[in-house]
């Protein structure tokens, strides 16, 4: 089943006010109850080796696959990912999208518009996962089952830094601190492994990443705001 966004706002979902603030419940109210600092913070500066140190609260460190080290990213190094078979072993666990929430924020340079490729992925093929979709939209998918597109191409060749934020409602998506849409759908974020599905065997992504950002709250429109403000250095 083919679930498609219309304007990045799914049938049913809760959508935008004028000032352009999701109305996603109590997440206002509850990212001041939870954590504000990184639980993940992968930075993929380091010059060489294949272990991603997280700087986040939890410590999570990830092991290259296939993905090279490129000295000069967004923000200092970044991984270089060549869409046939790379990936980063993570392992952690996914985040609930009730209580708290979750955010992620990352900076993609999209080296080509590839179909159908992986950027957050579970342990195994069938669940939710963040995806480059068709055209190079971006969307989220749980395989065999829906996928959603949110109204948005990533530019290719072009940094952009993609914001999604889930809670007990709804996903929303925010491409350099600007809100694109929300869809009506809810999910845990999956934290296994980024780039690659089915240990890297599909839906590798084509793409080169940099300092990605976890957080175990919902961030209200401001705050993804604010923190878009925090990455966009020169």
């Amino acid at each position: 089943m083919r679930v498609r966004a219309l304007n990045g706002i799914s049938p049913g979902s809760a959508r935008a006010t004028a000032q352009g603030t999701p109305q996603i419940g109590s997440t206002a109210a509850a990212a001041k109850a939870c954590a504000s600092a990184p639980i993940h913070h992968w930075r993929f500066d380091a010059a060489s080796g294949n272990t991603v140190t997280d700087a986040g609260t939890a410590g999570d460190n990830g092991t290259i696959v296939g993905a090279s080290r490129i000295a000069q990213g967004r923000l200092g190094g970044a991984l270089r990912f060549d869409g046939d078979g790379d990936w980063v072993q993570i392992g952690a666990d996914p985040l609930p999208a009730t209580g708290c929430g979750w955010t992620t924020g990352l900076w993609v340079n999209s080296t080509a518009a590839n179909a159908w490729t992986t950027l957050f992925a579970p342990a195994t093929r069938n669940g939710w996962q963040l995806r480059l979709a068709q055209d190079a939209k971006v969307g989220i998918a749980n395989v065999g089952t829906a996928d959603y597109t949110f109204e948005h191409t990533v530019t290719v060749r072009s940094w952009e830094y993609l914001t999604f934020v889930g809670n007990g409602t709804n996903t929303a998506l925010y491409v350099n601190g600007s809100l694109i849409g929300t869809i009506n759908q809810m999910f845990a974020l999956p934290l296994d492994r980024f780039g690659a599905t089915d240990q890297g065997s599909t839906s590798s992504i084509n793409a080169t990443v940099d300092d990605v950002r976890v957080y175990a709250r919902a961030m209200t429109a401001t705050q993804v705001t604010a923190l878009y403000n925090v990455v966009n250095t020169s």
